[in-house]
């Protein structure tokens, strides 16, 4: 079984290396990891071992995009005859047995071709202030992409032999939460193809840095336009889910969005 993982980064190289450290703790299985720097003006920097791990760094001289990142080592792990491929941001925590828990999925259940699972959101300080719970039935997983968020994209494990056939690739034409629209389109292909788990995979740093606060507005823009894109007319879910003021007011104003979050959490801590 040849497993890799996909780490795209730029100009994070303490959070490459946070994440790298993490990773590193499993001795599970032995894998390859795809670390491509985009254009950083510091170039980044990595080990050739990382425990049982080896890692390719692939640079560009450029930077291209998150987009344009991702499919070039998508790429060499599709040549290389990869099965499975972990994504992991740079700046993210690796929780040891992931790769146990999702590859013992992946094995079993041989039409998932998309596995994603439960993140924690701590802050810089290594506290938890939240958590990300993914929908788990198929019931729950197809209202949350109607109308909600199915998917923590750092969480997710990939078949590769399901890309490989249907020549799945991450738009370039989309600038932020490519991921997500990719989701989208593979599940309105086929529901099956998309699963969660219910176990906590990854640590997710959140800070005023972190690209889901910098580009909070265009990643909730294009997280509405995957939404308009495959709306049900036939389902009252995937209309309120293209009318969801949550995601409009975050397309307006992320930081009125993040007042309104505030006061419904203190509004639900007082009953």
């Amino acid at each position: 079984m040849k497993v890799c993982f996909l780490i795209p980064a730029y100009n994070n190289q303490d959070g490459l290396n946070c994440t790298l450290d993490s990773i590193s703790q499993d001795d599970y299985l032995s894998t390859t990891i795809f670390v491509y720097d985009d254009g950083s003006p510091q170039p980044l920097k990595t080990n050739v071992q990382c425990g049982v791990h080896m890692v390719e760094l692939i640079r560009s001289e450029a930077n291209f995009g998150v987009a344009h990142g991702l499919n070039t080592i998508l790429d060499i792990s599709l040549e290389r005859r990869f099965d499975y491929a972990l994504r992991i941001d740079a700046g993210d925590i690796y929780k040891l047995g992931r790769l146990k828990v999702q590859l013992d999925y992946l094995t079993s259940n041989t039409c998932c071709a998309v596995l994603g699972g439960g993140a924690d959101i701590i802050d810089q300080n290594g506290a938890k202030i939240g958590e990300f719970s993914p929908p788990i039935t198929k019931k729950e997983l197809l209202k949350a992409f109607r109308c909600g968020y199915p998917l923590s994209h750092p969480t997710v494990a990939f078949r590769l032999d399901a890309f490989r056939k249907n020549n799945w690739k991450y738009p370039v034409e989309i600038k932020s939460a490519q991921d997500i629209y990719l989701f989208y389109d593979i599940f309105s292909i086929n529901n099956d193809y998309v699963s969660n788990v219910q176990d906590s995979l990854i640590e997710y740093v959140r800070s005023d840095n972190s690209i889901g606060v910098r580009k909070a507005r265009a990643q909730a823009f294009n997280h509405l336009k995957a939404r308009v894109k495959h709306v049900e007319f036939n389902s009252i879910q995937s209309i309120i889910g293209v009318l969801d003021p949550g995601l409009w007011c975050r397309v307006i104003s992320p930081k009125l969005a993040k007042k309104i979050n505030s006061i419904r959490t203190l509004i639900k801590s007082a009953y």
